[in-house]
């Protein structure tokens, strides 16, 4: 039957050649008439010409800096060679039918490896060697950029499926991934009805091609049926990574069985609502690993919210009850295609359009409940009280609505580790894959998967070897006791090595020497041959890839090298996936590491997850390979070194604004979390076993903990709280790396709210270095100076500047008075008298402060820049709103220019001075700023950054000042429930934001809602931070404000005058907040007619605020004007005529 190659291909392939082919010291101006070609195509949708004009553009941007970087003409011409060459690859490349089919699979890596195996390793083996990147580069290029165009175009798709249809050679993966790819991306299916009728209709009647395709329609007719309708179009949780539909594995009756104990997945009937998630704020700057920060003034009180299930809910027949009243257990012996069964019914209920798919590995029960805490977030729980109680709120979440969702538990060893982490909830399915085979009638609907019966396995080894032998494929199979996964791997073999005939290939597969097998599990009744198959299959590839590297003149193993350190990586991390990106590091170059990653997936050594993103190898292989490493204990100590180099390079450092690096820090956890349930010798794992040592991980551990806390995640940190007591007990709790990982743990506790753990890691910490390190060590003194700040944080306010006078003493003792930790100390105790009301000697403090960092460190050095910040927000708090304004302008202007507008200190002092705007009154342009600062912040941090949620509260403060009370409650619900999902609804900011959000609702007139939100803040702040906490103290204040505004006077009166009484035993008469109490009480006693009495208090309170804060500071005005107005009221009491009271202006408040 005839074929026409795509448009796309074709109008890429003249683009590429001409741009290639030109004189490319011409630079731009070929480039542009390449590029001008694609825009004159006839026939290509705008999105095929963008797509298409990327990948051009890309090609020449690599040539242009080769070319800009070397000067030699010699060096251009070895350029403008290599270029040629790629070209002549390429042509061939877009001309190809079967480079097409692996196109459709959506994944270059694969696309690479067959590129290079078809005519790219000899064309580069003419290219001049310092041009050779430059060739790679190129077919990496173009092989990504068809990947692209096969997830985003119809037209594509539609012409790969008439490729994989067009032999038998493609019809057994091409017709497959065409369909996955459909499924997966979302395509419209009828695109592929299209092609199916339109080669039905040019089959002969009767043949194998048109029986395939009869086949494939039927699949693809039942898909169509099932898919949800538009308009249904919510966000949907789709949680973890199912593994990728391996060809041939699916199809079998247990499908059927699936089916009938779970229900066939269909669309809901039901529109879903949309769900946004967004982020918070925070307070001083902090700085630097395992050091003390230096306060980051954010201004306001931080955010909180409500969480939300992601998924919505379904009504209608579809909410019903799972068809079994518990769990599904599929149980089966490794290799027989229990995931793969899991994961074809996870892609129904995706089709389906199910509100909520979810699939994580439950190897251990760590792993479980690290799954479960990671889907609570994505579901918008708060994340309170460690990943153990975060993932037990996800099921109560999951059984309290009444919706059709899958949870898949993968790979579970040990049924105890699910106690208490099974969902029941109504129309929730369950699905659980293990190798236990007897679990208990407890465990759930056991559906037993078994091997292939013997006709599966012939005419899947017919059809994956294209071998039609009558009597080869059944010895093959009873060679390998029918398991899919061996199978499978001896096919491909088969095929790459190619052997002519079956019996070949056992041949060989009997010289490996028998007594080296599997270590088999309890149940595990394959044959010994299963462990020779999967050795043969990788060493095959790695044979594969010497060859290549031979042929082309490398100097050592370059690509089997790269391959034998990546197989070593997925058999020894998580079992999950290694990411690829990661592998792409592995080796001499990344073009070399993609072609092993390439021949690898390629030959079914191993596989990709649906995403894409990890690669994966089947348990069984990566025990056969982690046995194979205990037996050659050198050669796995050079592997464990690769690997751990590995995981060493995996950049994190910047993961609080980097979203590459964001994504990194979590799959590192991941990686851990594995690494250290290995050395816990878990059930799956059995001690023939080569496994890495926890503790030559323990700086990544250390890393891991502290980036994840920076970027805003301290819950995924502590689920490494397991490791890091593993580690404790193999280095000893007085080894220096022990020390540290404890005091990062600690500052994750501090970073998620739980500062009565973190103040009892850091005292427990102190006593240890101390005893280990000496009182004077540097280290030792970093601890206190953690400790103040967790008691700082606790409201501890006398303690931490007690603790911070101790520790500024023994620092200017024991470090001088110049080093850069004593002047930190001062700038901590200043921030101390800050909190506690003592600005004018935290303003001392710092203007003291500043002239010895600038002479000592420099003007333009951060630590110098956060002191300047610091001092403004001194004079802001004591109410200098000019010198503030201006302070906060000059911070900024020399913070854009040393650090960019991007740095994350830029944009907290855009956020101040947002704020000092506010409060002058200037609202418009503080909601400007708050607006611009807030698009910012959500492009360079994320939505989710504290800083994010914070300047989002603030924008609602603004509004809530500008009288727009419907607008900022709106914004503070948002806020609100953003920040109960993730920080918690313990966290400090997100009880602020409640207490915001009570406020409005207070000025909106809504008093009873007001004083039942002020009610519960105080009984969460009282239990959480202590009823002597000053947010504690100010929620008294707030809520005795609601009762006075809603006429409660004497029960006002009362409140104000206990909350006196506290205020002036806990902070000080002089504090701020004290002074702002005395005000609110006479405001109730002048409110209550209490005339005399509350003008004597105005006027002892005005002259302490006088005193203490100044005659021009906010707070003296208010009470000023305050006394004004009581006086004026006792005058009209005695005067005849009246023109009724004067309103005064509202109460400072805290």
């Amino acid at each position: 039957m005839g074929f026409t190659v795509p448009l796309v291909l074709s109008v890429l392939g003249e683009a590429a050649s001409g741009f290639l082919k030109s004189d490319l010291l011409a630079g731009i101006g070929a480039l542009n008439t390449a590029l001008s070609l694609i825009d004159r195509a006839k026939g290509l949708t705008k999105g095929e010409k963008h797509e298409t004009k990327k990948i051009v553009r890309r090609m020449g941007e690599a040539v242009q800096t080769r070319l800009e970087r070397e000067g030699s003409e010699a060096d251009r011409q070895a350029y403008l060679g290599a270029a040629t060459s790629a070209e002549i690859v390429l042509d061939g490349l877009v001309k190809s039918k079967e480079a097409l089919v692996r196109a459709a699979r959506c994944d270059a890596d694969v696309l690479v490896a067959y590129v290079y195996d078809n005519g790219g390793a000899a064309m580069r083996r003419d290219v001049d060697q310092k041009a050779e990147g430059l060739f790679d580069d190129l077919l990496a290029i173009v092989a990504d950029g068809l990947a692209g165009l096969a997830r985003t175009s119809p037209d594509f798709l539609r012409h790969a499926l008439l490729v994989s249809l067009d032999n038998q050679e493609a019809l057994m993966g091409g017709q497959e991934a065409v369909l996955e790819l459909v499924q997966r991306h979302g395509q419209d299916l009828s695109v592929v009805r299209q092609a199916l009728d339109e080669i039905r209709e040019g089959a002969p009647a009767g043949s194998e091609l048109q029986a395939a395709v009869s086949r494939l329609s039927e699949v693809v007719a039942a898909k169509t049926k099932a898919a949800p309708a538009p308009e249904t179009a919510g966000p949907l949780i789709r949680f973890g990574s199912p593994p990728a539909r391996a060809a041939g594995f699916i199809g079998r009756d247990r499908q059927d069985d699936l089916y009938t104990a779970l229900g066939r997945p269909e669309p809901a009937d039901s529109q879903r609502q949309k769900d946004t998630v967004r982020p918070a704020h925070g307070s001083p700057e902090a700085r630097g690993p395992n050091t003390d920060g230096a306060g980051r003034p954010a201004g306001d009180s931080g955010p909180s919210p409500d969480g939300g299930d992601r998924a919505g809910s379904s009504s209608g027949d579809n909410g019903g009850a799972s068809p079994v009243g518990g769990p599904v257990v599929l149980s089966g012996m490794r290799g027989v295609g229990k995931s793969q069964l899991a994961a074809a019914y996870a892609r129904d209920c995706e089709v389906a359009g199910w509100p909520l798919v979810a699939w994580m590995d439950a190897s251990t029960r760590g792993q479980a409940v690290a799954g479960l805490a990671a889907l609570a977030v994505e579901m918008g729980i708060d994340d309170e009280g460690g990943p153990e109680g975060l993932a037990r709120r996800c099921v109560t979440r999951l059984n309290s609505r009444e919706a059709d969702r899958l949870v898949v538990f993968d790979n579970v060893e040990d049924f105890d580790d699910l106690a208490g982490l099974i969902p029941r909830g109504r129309g929730v399915r369950v699905l659980v894959t293990t190798t236990v085979s007897s679990p208990g009638d407890s465990a759930g609907r056991l559906i037993a998967v078994g091997t292939f019966t013997r006709p599966q396995s012939v005419d899947f080894i017919r059809e994956r070897t294209g071998l039609e032998e009558a009597d080869g494929p059944a010895r093959l199979a009873e060679a390998l006791g029918d398991l899919p996964v061996a199978l499978a791997q001896a096919a491909a073999t088969i095929k790459l090595n190619g052997y002519a005939t079956i019996d070949e290939y056992l041949a060989d597969l009997r010289k490996y020497r028998l007594e080296e097998v599997v270590d088999r599990a309890s149940g595990e009744a394959y044959p010994s041959a299963v462990h020779a198959a999967l050795r043969m299959a990788y060493t095959s590839v790695l044979d594969l890839l010497a060859e290549e590297d031979h042929a082309r003149g490398e100097e050592g193993p370059a690509r089997a090298g790269a391959g034998f350190t990546q197989l070593a990586a997925l058999a020894l991390l998580a079992p999950s996936g290694v990411p690829r990106p990661w592998l792409h590091r592995v080796g001499n170059s990344e073009p070399i590491a993609r072609q092993a990653v390439g021949a690898l997936v390629g030959h079914s050594v191993c596989a990709l997850s649906e995403d894409g993103r990890y690669v994966r190898i089947h348990g069984l292989q990566g025990r056969v390979l982690r046995e194979d490493y205990m037996r050659q204990p050198e050669v796995f100590a050079d592997l464990e070194g690769a690997v751990i180099d590995l995981l060493k390079g995996i950049d994190m450092d910047k993961a609080d604004t980097d979203d590459v690096q964001r994504t990194d820090a979590l799959d590192m956890a991941d990686q851990l979390r594995a690494i250290a349930e290995q050395q816990q010798g878990q059930a799956h794992y059995s001690p023939h076993e080569a496994r890495i040592n926890l503790s030559n991980v323990v700086d990544i551990v250390n890393d891991t903990i502290w980036d994840l806390t920076g970027m805003g995640r301290p819950q995924t940190a502590l689920t490494l709280e397991d490791a890091i007591d593993m580690l404790i007990d193999a280095l000893g709790p007085d080894h220096p790396d022990t020390l540290g990982t404890r005091s990062n743990l600690a500052l994750a506790h501090h970073a998620a709210g739980h500062l009565s753990t973190a103040i009892d890691m850091f005292e427990a910490l102190l006593a240890d270095h101390t005893r280990v390190l000496v009182p004077d060590d540097p280290d030792t003194l970093t601890t206190r100076s953690n400790l103040a700040l967790a008691h700082h944080a606790a409201g501890h306010l006398s303690t931490t500047i007690d603790m911070f006078e101790a520790l500024l003493a023994d620092r200017t003792r024991v470090l001088g008075p110049d080093h850069p930790d004593t002047l930190l100390a001062r700038n901590n105790l200043a921030l101390a008298h800050h909190a506690a009301g003592h600005l004018s000697t935290a303003i001392d403090m710092y203007e003291a402060l500043l002239p010895d960092m600038t002479r000592l460190l420099g003007p333009d050095h951060p630590d110098t820049l956060t002191t300047r910040s610091n001092l403004a927000t001194a004079h802001h708090a004591a109410g200098h709103l000019p010198t503030t304004i201006d302070m906060y302008g000059a911070v900024l202007a020399d913070r854009t220019r040393i650090l960019g507008p991007d740095h994350p200190d830029t944009l907290t002092t855009r956020n101040n001075l947002a704020l000092a705007y506010r409060e002058s009154g200037n609202l418009q342009k503080a909601i400007d700023m708050f607006e611009d600062v807030l698009a910012d912040c959500t492009r360079i941090l994320g939505p989710d950054h504290p800083d994010t949620l914070t300047t989002r509260n603030n924008l609602a403060l603004a509004h809530q000042d500008a009288g727009l009370l419907s607008t900022a409650i709106d914004m503070f619900e948002d806020v609100l429930a953003d920040c109960t999902r993730l920080l918690g609804p313990d966290h400090p900011h997100t009880l602020a934001t409640r207490g915001n959000l009570a406020i409005a609702y207070r000025e909106s007139g809504n008093l009873q809602k007001a004083i039942d939100i002020f009610e519960d803040v105080l009984a969460d702040r009282t239990r959480i931070l202590g009823p002597d906490h000053p947010n504690t103290l100010a929620t008294r204040n707030n809520l005795a404000n609601a009762h006075q505004e809603s006429g409660n006077l004497q029960k006002a009166i009362a409140m104000h005058q206990a909350l006196l009484t506290d205020s002036t035993r806990i902070l000080g008469p002089d504090h701020p907040d004290t002074l702002g109490t005395r005000n609110n009480l006479a405001n109730a006693h002048r409110q209550a007619g209490h005339i005399s009495t509350a003008i004597a208090m105005y006027e002892d309170v005005l002259a302490d605020m006088t005193r203490v804060l100044g005659p021009d500071h906010p707070h003296t005005l208010a009470v000023r004007s305050n006394l004004a107005a009581a006086r004026k009221k006792a005058q009209q009491a005695s005067s005849p005529h009246t023109d009724g009271e004067a309103k005064s202006p509202p109460p400072p408040e805290s």
